[in-house]
Formats: C-alpha cells, structure tokens, sequence
C-alpha cells in the first residue's frame, strides 16, 4: 500500500468522523423540535483493492444517514390523534351546553321549571288566591325567560360552530397542499438513490401530526416517497396534488363538507371537523 493510500484513508476516516459529528450535532440542536426524529449515520467498510498479495481494505465510508422512525407506532399515534381530536371538541361543547342549561345551580332551567309546576299546584289548590295566581305569573315569566335565554345562547354557540367548521375546512386545505408540496420534494430528493429525505419526512410527519387531530384519514406511501392521504374514501393529497374541501350552507343552519359537488359529511370518521358536524 503506497504512502498515498495510506494518507487517503486516514483523510476518508477524519472526514466520516466530522459527518458523524455533524449528525450528533443535528440532532442535539433538534433535541426540542417537534416530530424530528433522531439520525444516525450508517458506517461501512470501502471497497477493497486487488493486489498481488489479496484484497486490501480501504478504510471506512459513510453510506447514509438513518432516520430512526417505527412506521406502525406513527401509524397508531395518527389514529389516537384522530380520536383525541374528536373527543377534545365534544368535551368542549359538552362543557358550554352544561353552563347553558346551568343545570348545577338553582337558577337552572330544571329549577325554573320545577318552581313552575310548584306555583300551578298552589294554584290548583287555591285558585281563589290572588297571591297563588300572581307567583304563577311571576314563575311563568321567569320559566320563558331563561327559555329565551337559553335559545339565544343555543343560537351563539351554533354559530360558533359553523365559524369553527369553517376554520377547520381551511386548516385541512392548507395542510393537504403543504403536505402534497413536501411529497413532491420528498420525490425529487429521493429518485434513484437510497438516500432518504429525513428532515423533509419529518416536517411531513408533523403536518400529518396536525391533519390528525382535524379530520379521520387513511393513508399509503408509494415507492418514491409520496404519501396518499385519504378523507371519507376521498383522495384528499394524491402525490404531487391535493383537492380542497369547501362547504355549503343548509336553510337549518347545518353545513355540509363537499368534495367537489359531493357531501361527505356521512363519510367523515373521527377528528375535530367529524365532532363539530355531530354537534351541530
């Protein structure tokens, strides 16, 4: 082996040392970045040379950096985030009917209606009683009001329903033609290399993360890299390209999600936007 071989191994083995380094370093400095994954980079033996005496190392190669990443468990954390999504926003409105009808107090709709009946058996006792007939009014009076009270605050948090559906329909379209932009870079960086995008599949794992808690999906990677993502049997994200949700508003102030001229309301499964239907 000449003096120059010697040298060139010893450089390659400084080299691969610094991009380990480099690899330790990232992951350090991402150590509190949402949905990295942590890498590490894969070591192998160069090829050898043929001489006259036999095969003769040539030191040590990078081949790749590896992302640490269990498919099956991602799987599972989109499906559970899925159903947090959905559990989250009925708990919520769960919680705002229950001050509506404000049940837990004696000011409540229950005790105005029990006070109601009370003054009508009074009253059916004495119905000569003008004292009896007045606390009927006044009951009567009251049980309407909070009625009213109560029908205005449905009215409100309806609304705020419907907003919030809105909201979401937007959110998801973003996300879909975020996540169709990264799978197109994801290919790109990919083609005809066993090399891996890492960071890109990171930063599409956490929108994929964020879709979860929004909207029931099913998904698939192809072979370059680029995932499908599929809402109520709906292609949402297919490749490079995504198709939008939009709404339509129904005389009963109920909304329908349309994919294209499609309402898919019935085909929706879990997540925020899922919750907000049944409500509403």
């Amino acid at each position: 082996m000449s003096l120059f071989s010697i040298f060139d191994i010893g450089k390659n083995a400084l080299l691969t040392s610094q991009a380990a380094l480099d690899v330790t370093a990232h992951n350090i400095a991402n150590v509190n970045t949402p949905g990295y994954s942590r890498q590490e980079i894969v070591l192998e033996t160069q090829p050898p040379v043929k001489t006259s005496i036999g095969y003769i190392g040539r030191g040590v190669l990078a081949r790749q950096v590896k992302r640490y990443y269990d498919g099956f468990l991602q799987r599972q954390i989109f499906k559970q985030r899925q159903l947090l999504g959905r559990s989250n926003v009925l708990s919520d409105i769960y919680r705002q009917l229950e001050s509506i009808f404000n049940e837990q107090v004696e000011s409540g709709f229950s005790s105005a209606y029990s006070e109601y009946l009370n003054a009508w058996h009074e009253v059916s006792a004495n119905p000569d009683s003008k004292a009896q007939r007045a606390v009927l009014l006044s009951k009567a009076e009251a049980l309407v009001g909070k009625a009213k009270q109560i029908e205005s605050s449905m009215t409100s948090l309806l609304s705020d329903i419907n907003t919030d559906v809105s909201n979401t329909v937007e959110e998801i379209n973003s996300l879909a033609r975020e996540i169709a932009t990264l799978n197109e870079k994801i290919a790109q960086v990919e083609a005809g290399s066993y090399l891996k995008a890492n960071d890109l599949r990171d930063k599409r794992d956490n929108l994929m993360n964020q879709l979860s808690e929004l909207v029931g999906y099913s998904y698939y990677e192809d072979s370059s890299g680029k995932v499908t993502i599929m809402v109520g049997r709906k292609n949402l994200v297919e490749g490079v390209d995504y198709n939008e949700l939009s709404l339509s508003h129904n005389q009963d102030g109920s909304v329908n999600i349309l994919f294209g001229s499609e309402n898919i309301n019935d085909l929706l499964d879990k997540g925020k936007l899922e919750a907000l239907l049944t409500a509403s």
